[in-house]
């Protein structure tokens, strides 16, 4: 085909498409006004007719998802991978009900036809800023149990393949894993871990039993981080930690930016008069994993009366801060440090011994 030929057949093609389109635009433009229309009517019956009638329909579901979380909650002892699977999806759907109903008050707002441009404005403004953290907190709780949900639902099925044995030494009891019928990545994927949990509920000897450990210690992370970071008066931060089950003494001092380990707070003991500085961490628990040996092991953190931590160390579990003991700044401590003793050091050892007090 020569060029002048190609030149009138694009010109041919070109015509043909104005023709068509001059037919068509019109009837597009017909149907798409009645679309607009259309979905202009269902936007006000949803944000503006209907909005009684969907907040109460929000409510039965949240109450409902409760219920559900609870049947879960509850039977997850018996049935580990059923009951979680149960109660982890109900919190799934909690989450993005809570960020529904953020996103929902925002345009019921936007849409209200009793306020008036101005006041709506400031309105809508007052309600971002009021929102804005709460809604990056459950948009990122609802990442977060999202990627745990899907790999319960993709490794549920090694946990029957798996189990444990429980070994005490000393103030410590270690949770072994046996991985020769199924080998996962690591410690820290799903079946190890709700291995771990029914053995902690099923453990006479262990903490202040929970169905699902892992979940109240995911809870418990949010209420230390708070008390943490934004709790600043002693007596305040005391009674917001006992909320975690933390035996804490009168007069016990615990600064700013320390942390009990959230797993299982309730092995931990303040006597009374003692204290642990400005960025400590109390851990009461830790887990090993070496390929074919998975370990999980935790044990009791005592600080006896008098006792006192220095900044930024930290308390490995199973450790007792005798009576009057001082443990150094930055300190790392794996044993027990004897009464009116001073230890320092990583790992801590005493350096000297005091004098015990009259008063």
């Amino acid at each position: 085909m020569s060029r002048c030929s190609k030149c009138c057949l694009t010109l041919v093609l070109i015509a043909a498409g104005v023709v068509i389109a001059s037919l068509f635009i019109p009837l597009l433009g017909y149907y798409v006004s009645e679309i607009l229309e259309i979905a202009w009517f269902w936007v006000w019956l949803f944000f503006v007719e209907y909005v009684p009638l969907v907040f109460l329909v929000w409510g039965v579901v949240f109450a409902l998802d409760g219920f559900v979380f609870g049947i879960g909650y509850s039977i997850a002892p018996r049935r580990r991978i059923a009951g979680t699977v149960i109660y982890g999806g109900a919190m799934l759907l909690w989450a993005g009900m809570l960020l529904f109903l953020i996103a929902y008050g925002a345009f019921v707002l936007f849409f209200s036809s009793l306020l008036d441009l101005t006041i709506k404005s400031v309105m809508l403004l007052g309600y971002i800023i009021g929102v804005l953290l709460p809604s990056i907190l459950i948009l990122e709780g609802f990442y977060d149990f999202s990627c745990w949900y899907r790999d319960l639902l993709r490794e549920r099925h090694q946990y029957s393949l798996l189990s444990y044995s429980v070994e005490r030494k000393d103030s410590l009891t270690y949770i072994h894993i046996d991985t020769s019928r199924c080998q996962p990545d690591c410690v820290l994927r799903i079946a190890p871990t709700l291995v771990f949990e029914q053995a902690l509920w099923e453990n006479e000897s262990a903490p202040v039993r929970s169905p699902a450990r892992f979940f109240k210690g995911a809870v418990l992370t949010l209420l230390t981080e708070f008390v943490t970071h934004l709790t600043a008066w002693p007596r305040a931060r005391r009674a917001l930690f006992r909320l975690t089950g933390a035996k804490i003494g009168k007069d016990c001092h615990i600064a700013l930016w320390s942390r009990l380990d959230p797993m299982l707070p309730d092995l931990v003991e303040f006597e009374d008069d003692s204290g642990v500085g400005i960025g400590c961490t109390l851990l009461t628990h830790s887990i090993i994993d070496t390929g074919n040996r998975m370990t999980f092991y935790y044990g009791p953190i005592k600080l006896c009366r008098w006792s006192r931590v220095g900044a930024n160390s930290t308390i490995m579990p199973g450790v007792t801060i005798g009576e009057g003991a001082i443990v150094g700044v930055g300190a790392v401590v794996t044993e027990d440090v004897p009464p009116w003793t001073i230890a320092a050091g990583v790992p801590a050892k005493v350096i000297k011994k005091r004098t015990p007090s009259t008063s």
